[in-house]
């Protein structure tokens, strides 16, 4: 529906060009407050005429065709698709004499090119004006209408005006003139600088609503005089973390030895273990159904002795071989956080108001 609003605007527009200079430009159209702002041939006495020359350097007649010129030039690119180029040329042939025409062709070639903002700041200026056109004016209000339901507006209430030097909107620099603006929605910064004061006012801007800052009289707003009591920060060394006690290391390797001889024990106790097996085996009896013992055979219970002696030591040297091993590994993860702990860096941070200490681990 816009599209075919802002097409028919801008058929409008393009036809009275095409049959007849533009309706501002043949003096019809009509400015705020009923003021006209195009000029109207008019039979005039020669006397006056000479004196009408005389106010206006330059030839009226001259201005139209440049008017009409620029107007065309804005056409052809409108309908080459250069729709930002096409606005701005339509504004130049509107501010060489005013068309009504020119202002709608340039509002709709804005919105075409995506700038809704000065699409519908240029819409607002035509609305400010009294057209006898029904249905462009209609079409512009609700194409109006429809951007600024999407965009929102700042308007400045200003105590003292004289007491503002400058105004920075988001780091743009503007003037009290500027004001009321269209601004996308979101948040804004508004920074007023004075000859005493500079403040920043932070405001949140919404779709189709409008925001109004208040800035207080500047004038009766003195800056602090600089504080003299002020100590430079100080910045603390922290010193180097201690190193980690040997203690814990020590116990380690001495623990590693001790495991070690243990384990060595323990093998070597199992090997004497097996070997007494073998020969107290060896000189068992053989079953009955084999003979069983000769006549005069001894039972070899020295060989017996030695065997269990030697399984018992071996089972007792596993279990204190296991029960080292259990110690080193606990020694050998306090060692390594002990380490840890001294290659964690330090960083001091020095602040306005005093000394920050950060640990990294």
């Amino acid at each position: 529906m816009r599209g075919q609003v802002g097409a028919s605007a801008l058929v409008v527009a393009s036809s009275l060009v095409i049959a007849a200079p533009p309706r501002a430009l043949a003096g019809g159209s009509v400015g705020p407050g009923g003021a006209s702002t195009g000029e109207r041939a008019a039979p005039v006495d020669a006397p006056e005429a000479e004196a009408s020359e005389a106010e206006a350097p330059e030839d009226p007649e001259a201005r139209r065709r440049e008017a009409y010129a620029a107007f065309q030039r804005a056409r052809d690119l409108y309908q080459s698709g250069d729709f930002e180029e096409a606005a701005e040329t339509f504004l130049l042939s509107y501010g060489t004499v005013p068309s009504l025409e020119a202002l709608v062709a340039a509002a709709l070639a804005f919105e075409r090119a995506g700038r809704p903002i000065a699409a519908a700041a240029t819409y607002r200026e035509y609305l400010e004006f009294e057209d006898d056109d029904a249905l462009r004016r209609q079409e512009a209000l609700a194409a109006y209408q429809a951007l600024r339901a999407k965009i929102g507006e700042i308007q400045l209430r200003v105590g003292n005006p004289a007491a503002i030097e400058r105004l920075y909107l988001n780091d743009e620099p503007l003037t009290l003139a500027d004001f009321p603006r269209l601004v996308m929605p979101g948040l804004v910064a508004l920074k007023i600088v004075g000859a005493s004061v500079e403040r920043e006012i932070d405001a949140e801007v919404r779709p189709g609503g409008t925001t109004l800052i208040n800035l207080p009289d500047l004038a009766l707003i003195a800056k602090p005089p600089p504080r003299t009591d002020v100590r430079p920060p100080v910045v603390v060394e922290t010193p180097p973390p201690s190193p980690p006690s040997p203690g814990p290391r020590i116990a380690l390797w001495s623990g590693v030895g001790v495991t070690v001889a243990a384990v060595a024990t323990a093998a070597t106790l199992g090997g004497l273990t097996l070997r007494a097996r073998d020969a107290y085996t060896a000189k068992l009896c053989p079953p009955p159904e084999s003979g069983g013992c000769q006549d005069g055979a001894l039972y070899p219970q020295a060989e017996e002795d030695r065997f269990f002696r030697l399984r018992t030591a071996t089972n007792v040297m596993i279990g204190v071989s296991a029960g080292l091993a259990v110690i080193t590994t606990a020694l050998g993860v306090v060692v390594v956080r002990q380490r840890a702990r001294a290659k964690a860096r330090t960083k001091v941070k020095v602040r306005g108001s005093g000394v920050g200490l950060i640990l990294r681990f």
